[in-house]
């Protein structure tokens, strides 16, 4: 996928993700640092998403949460605890 069908596909997911969020709701955004999509599409979901949270996960390609479980569900508990920030 080029650069501009992922940055279209990343705008138009947020659109309806930013539709289906409400004021109250949580979102916690996780990339893999060696992932073939673009960081800059998950920030921009950050910046989109109402109370979104991105944890990127050192050593890990598009499957973070197979490739490093135990950061992914570290982020997770930190994310639902409220003790984490964003990255």
């Amino acid at each position: 996928m080029s650069f501009r069908l992922s940055t279209i596909f990343y705008l138009g997911l947020s659109i309806i993700l930013f539709a289906l969020g409400s004021p109250i709701t949580k979102w916690l955004v996780v990339h893999g640092d060696h992932d073939f999509l673009p960081l800059a599409g998950a920030r921009e979901w950050v910046t989109t998403l109402p109370n979104a949270q991105l944890r990127i996960v050192s050593q890990a390609e598009h499957f973070p949460w197979a490739e490093s479980p135990e950061a992914v569900f570290s982020a997770i508990e930190l994310f639902f605890t409220g003790r984490g920030s964003e990255q």
